[in-house]
């Protein structure tokens, strides 16, 4: 359901308080239902739209790790400290940037999608 939601948006987006689409919407709460392979793919389809997106980059790279995909997960992370290369230092999600990238997740393993 959240992908047909997701696709059905694409060309005029709606997008939430923060400047989420739908799909990435979508992706985060598919991540919270443990759907980590759908929110992948509905990160994906945020990116088709906004190429570089930092929400959809940073959700794509939470659900690859809940996936368990470790190598994927890195090189998400590491392309969005790339973007991110002149970040104020105190942005919010920075450090878990900085640590995905680095392969090093804050309690030392990935954790796994809720469920």
């Amino acid at each position: 359901m959240f992908q047909r939601w997701c696709k059905s948006d694409l060309k005029t987006p709606a997008t939430g308080s923060q400047g989420e689409t739908s799909c990435e919407l979508a992706g985060e709460l598919l991540i919270k239902q443990g759907r980590g392979a759908e929110a992948v793919s509905a990160y994906d389809d945020a990116l088709i739209y906004l190429p570089g997106h930092w929400i959809a980059r940073l959700g794509r790279a939470r659900a690859l790790s809940c996936l368990g995909d470790i190598s994927a997960a890195r090189a998400a992370y590491a392309e969005l400290l790339t973007q991110w290369a002149h970040a104020d230092r105190d942005l919010p999600a920075l450090a878990e940037v900085k640590s995905g990238a680095a392969g090093v997740a804050k309690d030392g393993a990935l954790k796994p999608c809720m469920r």
